[in-house]
């Protein structure tokens, strides 16, 4: 519905690492964007369409995003992540993540985050 929410304020650096299969960059962001669908309401209504429909809804989103950090002079990256972990996470309830977003400081050339 284009709503964004404030789910989980403050540190949750390990439990955010863990969610994204052990990368650290989930835990070194200034914050993580997880992209959500109601998947059983999109199956009913479109079927396995609605599926792919949702993920590149996400992926547009994601890449605004993408964007916007880059113009203000942050780093992003996509992550990968466990479902199940990533979902208990942000209290995802009925929802689906799609997509996870780091954004935060840009890496130095040596991979510190500063």
């Amino acid at each position: 519905d284009g709503t964004t929410t404030l789910v989980r304020p403050g540190p949750a650096c390990a439990e955010a690492v863990a969610g994204a299969l052990g990368q650290r960059r989930a835990g070194d962001s200034a914050i993580n964007f997880y992209l959500l669908a109601n998947l059983p309401a999109v199956l009913a209504r479109q079927g396995n369409r609605g599926y792919r429909a949702a993920q590149l809804a996400a992926g547009i989103v994601a890449g605004r995003l993408y964007l916007a950090a880059y113009a203000l002079g942050y780093a992003a990256t996509g992550l990968t992540f466990h479902d199940d972990e990533s979902a208990e996470l942000i209290e995802a309830g009925e929802l689906s993540v799609l997509f996870l977003l780091a954004v935060g400081p840009a890496a130095d050339r040596e991979g510190t985050v500063g």
